[in-house]
Protein backbone atom coordinates (compact mmCIF):
# COMPACT_ATOMS: atom_id res chain seq x y z
CA UNK A 1 0.00 0.00 0.00
CA UNK A 2 2.02 2.55 -1.53
CA UNK A 3 -1.07 4.97 -2.37
CA UNK A 4 -1.80 8.26 -0.24
CA UNK A 5 -5.03 6.00 1.19
CA UNK A 6 -2.31 3.33 1.52
CA UNK A 7 -0.31 5.74 3.99
CA UNK A 8 -2.92 7.40 5.34
CA UNK A 9 -4.76 4.40 6.55
CA UNK A 10 -1.59 3.48 8.54
CA UNK A 11 -0.26 7.25 9.98
CA UNK A 12 -2.86 7.47 12.41
CA UNK A 13 -2.67 6.13 15.92
CA UNK A 14 -6.09 4.64 15.33
CA UNK A 15 -8.53 3.51 12.70
CA UNK A 16 -12.67 3.03 12.75
CA UNK A 17 -14.31 1.20 10.25
CA UNK A 18 -18.08 1.51 11.23
CA UNK A 19 -21.48 -0.58 9.84
CA UNK A 20 -19.19 -3.38 8.76
CA UNK A 21 -21.21 -5.71 7.02
CA UNK A 22 -24.13 -3.38 6.54
CA UNK A 23 -23.50 -3.60 2.49
CA UNK A 24 -21.75 -6.95 0.88
CA UNK A 25 -17.69 -6.38 -0.05
CA UNK A 26 -16.74 -7.85 -2.90
CA UNK A 27 -13.25 -9.58 -4.00
CA UNK A 28 -11.60 -5.74 -5.09
CA UNK A 29 -12.54 -4.25 -1.61
CA UNK A 30 -11.74 -7.08 0.82
CA UNK A 31 -8.66 -7.32 -0.53
CA UNK A 32 -8.14 -3.49 -0.02
CA UNK A 33 -9.37 -4.10 3.78
CA UNK A 34 -7.32 -6.83 4.02
CA UNK A 35 -4.43 -4.94 3.07
CA UNK A 36 -5.12 -2.05 5.06
CA UNK A 37 -6.10 -4.45 8.25
CA UNK A 38 -2.34 -5.89 7.67
CA UNK A 39 -0.66 -2.77 7.38
CA UNK A 40 -1.99 -1.78 10.78
CA UNK A 41 -1.44 -5.45 11.90
CA UNK A 42 0.52 -4.45 15.65
CA UNK A 43 1.08 -0.64 14.68
CA UNK A 44 -2.08 0.81 15.64
CA UNK A 45 -5.16 0.91 17.29
CA UNK A 46 -8.24 -0.29 14.61
CA UNK A 47 -12.03 -0.24 16.04
CA UNK A 48 -14.34 -2.04 13.85
CA UNK A 49 -18.20 -1.56 13.97
CA UNK A 50 -20.12 -4.75 12.62
CA UNK A 51 -23.69 -5.66 12.76
CA UNK A 52 -23.03 -9.59 12.70
CA UNK A 53 -21.21 -11.39 14.70
CA UNK A 54 -17.66 -13.09 13.71
CA UNK A 55 -19.40 -16.43 12.57
CA UNK A 56 -21.27 -14.97 9.60
CA UNK A 57 -18.46 -12.42 8.35
CA UNK A 58 -17.66 -14.96 5.25
CA UNK A 59 -21.05 -13.59 3.69
CA UNK A 60 -19.82 -10.10 4.01
CA UNK A 61 -16.75 -11.01 2.07
CA UNK A 62 -18.87 -12.92 -0.71
CA UNK A 63 -18.27 -16.10 1.17
CA UNK A 64 -14.29 -16.10 0.49
CA UNK A 65 -13.51 -18.38 3.71
CA UNK A 66 -9.86 -17.77 3.51
CA UNK A 67 -10.13 -14.08 3.40
CA UNK A 68 -11.94 -13.61 5.93
CA UNK A 69 -10.31 -16.49 8.57
CA UNK A 70 -7.07 -14.35 7.64
CA UNK A 71 -9.01 -11.00 8.63
CA UNK A 72 -9.57 -12.22 11.78
CA UNK A 73 -6.48 -14.21 12.58
CA UNK A 74 -5.15 -10.06 12.58
CA UNK A 75 -7.85 -8.05 14.31
CA UNK A 76 -8.41 -10.35 16.69
CA UNK A 77 -5.19 -11.27 18.11
CA UNK A 78 -4.56 -9.52 20.88
CA UNK A 79 -8.14 -7.95 20.51
CA UNK A 80 -11.06 -6.95 23.11
CA UNK A 81 -14.65 -7.38 21.78
CA UNK A 82 -17.52 -5.71 23.06
CA UNK A 83 -20.99 -7.68 22.04
CA UNK A 84 -24.10 -5.11 22.19
CA UNK A 85 -27.12 -7.29 22.08
CA UNK A 86 -31.03 -5.68 21.47
CA UNK A 87 -32.82 -2.87 19.85
CA UNK A 88 -31.24 -0.29 18.03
Amino acid sequence: MRSFAGRFWRAGASALVDELGYLPIDKRGADRLFQVISGRYEHGVMIIIANRAYQHWSEIFNHDTTLTLALLDRLLDDAETILIEGKS
